[in-house]
């Protein structure tokens, strides 16, 4: 647990806007501000940083482990201060130096993950974790840290740096994890609280929305990938995963294999995207994957959500749009066009406890008869 705390609040220095640092004497953190350029103010009799050059998310890095970072004070002060933002879950850059103890046991719990048959994002993500966590408690192995280590550690994530419940769900998902098996602990992993998950609404488009988006792009392969996600209701990892052979030509279906929760699904494939995919594949023969790069190999996510953005802004659409957003929409469409929520639930390929228990089976062939949204925007008759 963390004892040392390092208070950040703004002020002037000679007629310039700085951030002062205030904490207890301590030369670890005399050194650790030295290296972020932060000098002495006789005056004052605090150390400070210039504003312009602050950049709140380096302080946070050099410290993590050493002392607790209070930036409460310096919230909406209008310089460059980088706003803490809810980052990407890949995004924090854990601290390696570890033992060869902490390495070995990183190593076994990655091997256990795949064993477990864990996608790879998935054992990357948990991964990436459990690194981030160890990396807090450089100075304890994994047998020695406590809850109340684990619960200053997830206060530092929430209140310190900000991140969502989902990032902080999932941290501590990946912790259960590596402890679940473990002999040699000084922590209960059931007294491990998750925090309340936020519920939030999903971000859907009108159906005059997708038809305004559809109609901006002209090129062959990337309108038969936004149209393919969102008939489909498919997740980006799942429209890239694509290969010819998925596809069913009798019953005009695609087979999803492999997706999250490791659930397989067909769904129906509108007969205007099979249209589309005829021409697409006589135009574009591709080698392996369905979508593929200009250098070959699997199309990035990056670049269709890209295709989409730009595609949004030329219809007039403000608002931040995203790839995921094609599958709530999917989704969104079918429920308003009449399809009932178990077979939707089906299509779109959840798995949980909940579902489990209040939807019942639905067979294939009457998944196969259901309609595509696609079929909605009537773009035929254009």
């Amino acid at each position: 647990m963390l004892t040392k705390t390092i208070t950040l609040t703004k002020g002037e220095h000679r007629k310039v806007p700085v951030i002062f640092i205030e904490f207890n004497y301590n030369k670890e953190i005399i050194n650790l501000c030295k290296q972020l350029k932060a000098r002495w103010s006789n005056t004052n009799k605090k150390w400070y940083v210039d504003a312009n050059l602050f950049n709140l998310n380096s302080w946070f890095e050099a410290f993590k482990g050493t002392a607790w970072v209070n930036y409460s004070s310096i919230k909406g002060f209008s310089t460059n201060i980088k706003a803490v933002k809810t980052p990407p879950i890949k995004r924090e850059q854990p601290i390696k130096n570890f033992s060869t103890e902490v390495k070995k046991e990183i190593a076994a719990f990655a091997d256990i993950l795949g064993a477990k048959g864990y996608a790879t994002n998935t054992r990357a993500t948990y991964k990436n974790m459990i690194e981030v966590f160890f990396g807090y408690f450089t100075h304890k192995s994994p047998g020695e840290i406590t809850n109340e280590d684990i619960n200053s550690f997830i206060n530092e994530l929430n209140v310190g740096r900000g991140y969502s419940a989902s990032y902080l769900r999932l941290m501590i998902g990946a912790i259960r994890l590596f402890y679940a098996k473990r002999k040699k602990r000084a922590l209960d992993i059931d007294l491990i609280d998750l925090p309340k998950r936020r519920r939030q609404l999903p971000k859907v488009l009108s159906l005059e929305e997708v038809n305004s988006i559809l109609d901006q792009i002209k090129n062959l392969k990337h309108l038969t990938m936004i149209s393919l996600q969102y008939g489909c209701g498919l997740r980006v990892s799942e429209l890239l995963a694509l290969k010819a052979e998925h596809f069913n030509k009798d019953r005009n279906t695609v087979l999803i294999l492999n997706s999250k929760g490791s659930v397989d699904r067909r769904i129906k494939v509108s007969d205007s995207i099979i249209k589309m995919l005829r021409e697409y594949w006589k135009a574009y023969r591709p080698e392996d994957y369905l979508f593929e790069g200009q250098a070959g190999g699997k199309y990035s996510d990056r670049s269709v959500n890209q295709i989409l953005k730009r595609a949004a802004t030329k219809a007039g659409i403000k608002r931040h749009i995203s790839s995921h957003m094609l599958r709530h929409s999917y989704a969104t469409h079918l429920l308003e066009g009449g399809v009932d929520l178990r077979y939707i639930q089906e299509l779109l390929g959840h798995k949980s406890s909940k579902t489990t228990e209040i939807y019942t089976y639905v067979s294939n062939h009457k998944l196969e008869t259901l309609p595509s949204p696609f079929d909605f925007l009537k773009r035929n008759e254009k």
